[in-house]
């Protein structure tokens, strides 16, 4: 992963940015050069950064290969913190200025590797964090209509578009398990590995992915198929499933009729909501068949104690 470390800050925080030229450079490459002849440390510590003697020098010649550039880029210290450390504070704040670099070509050429490697692998772990704030900086992050140059995004998006696939394929195998569906007292209910896969925001913030995405959704709708195909071939009401089960489905429901317009997933998710929202039956709840069965028995009963009266008398 290549990241950008602004040489302007080996020069320390009191530079004048108007005042650095090769003199300022040099004169400072030599003063910290000699802290190496000084000290018995193979290291220095600057502005954050750990250099040895090779990478300090390298840190200098690329400085002074390109004085203006890294002068520049100093004047959008959010968009150094992103490029250096992944702080996605810059994506938030568009009055920040620093959107532009990306569209200006001499620019964009020179930080396009940084930028592309930092947002790829920020994007990952913010979207594979189980952590809920992260999940929400993802989503912040994904929401902000930020230019991203065409020609850049299936390389920012890589990782996250593996990570993704990966859930998927764990899905597609679920969906195929005879045991995808068990009952659990008198409940069914999916397999308990399908819950952690569909956790942190698993369906939302997929949905915030970009058009490079859009055969991946469409693979994920047809496993969303599956899933409710086979979960409800069991039973012919969903009264028989666990609520988190029906939550589930419901969210995934949703997430195929977006993706395919079929309008049975519409349908589908309508009915588990308000069953979702329906009261809470009581604890004597009984299902048509069984209330049947009752009435006829209690029916025989008094037909029976009827005739034995008669009998009797």
């Amino acid at each position: 992963m290549r990241i950008y470390n602004s040489p302007i800050k080996l020069l320390g925080e009191a530079v004048n940015p108007k005042e650095i030229d090769k003199a300022s450079i040099r004169k400072k490459r030599k003063e910290l050069l000699l802290r190496f002849n000084l000290t018995p440390d193979t290291t220095l510590q600057i502005a954050g950064k750990e250099y040895d003697k090779h990478s300090l020098i390298q840190a200098f010649e690329t400085f002074e290969e390109d004085i203006d550039f890294h002068v520049m880029l100093s004047k959008y210290p959010a968009f150094v913190d992103f490029l250096e450390n992944g702080d996605t504070a810059y994506f938030e704040n568009p009055d920040e200025r620093g959107w532009h670099l990306v569209e200006i070509p001499a620019i964009k050429n020179k930080i396009q590797p940084y930028f592309i490697d930092q947002y790829n692998e920020t994007l990952y772990q913010l979207i594979s964090s189980k952590d809920f704030r992260e999940s929400n900086r993802a989503k912040r992050l994904l929401e902000r209509p930020f230019p991203i140059p065409e020609d850049w995004k299936g390389a920012c998006f890589l990782k996250t578009h593996d990570w993704f696939e990966h859930q998927i394929k764990e899905l597609k195998k679920l969906s195929i398990d005879e045991n995808l569906v068990s009952k659990k007292g008198s409940k069914w209910r999916l397999h308990e590995s399908i819950f952690p896969i569909l956790q942190y925001e698993f369906i939302n913030k997929f949905k915030l992915m970009p058009i490079t995405f859009d055969g991946l959704k469409q693979h994920f709708a047809e496993v969303i198929q599956t899933i409710a195909s086979h979960a409800f071939s069991k039973e012919d009401t969903l009264n028989y499933f666990d609520r988190e089960t029906l939550h589930a489905i419901k969210d995934l429901s949703h997430f195929a009729f977006d993706q395919t317009k079929i309008p049975a997933f519409y349908q589908n998710a309508q009915v588990i909501d308000r069953l979702l929202n329906a009261p809470e039956r009581p604890s004597f709840y009984m299902n048509a068949d069984l209330k049947r069965a009752l009435t006829i028995l209690v029916l025989f009963l008094l037909v029976f104690t009827i005739f034995k009266r008669i009998f009797m008398s």
